[in-house]
């Protein structure tokens, strides 16, 4: 692979790191879970060449007050 590190920010650019909340529970909490997308064949290939595993974050669980959900309270 010879390609510049402009280029390869650019490819990597479209893999996403995601967020889903989760309704309310009993308790009136929200889930959160944050975690990234599935690499696709382009970044598979930039990953291994650096001989970074594919999986670059483990998900992240974090429960909130609904209080603080963004649905709950946009912003102006």
């Amino acid at each position: 692979m010879h390609t510049s590190w402009g280029t390869i920010r650019d490819q990597l650019r479209t893999h996403q790191v995601i967020t889903i909340v989760l309704p309310e529970d009993h308790h009136g909490r929200v889930l959160t879970i944050r975690k990234a997308t599935m690499p696709e064949p382009e970044h598979r290939q930039i990953y291994a060449t650096l001989r970074i595993p594919p999986e670059v974050m483990q998900p992240v669980k974090a429960w909130h007050d609904s209080a603080r959900s963004d649905e709950k309270n946009p912003k102006s």
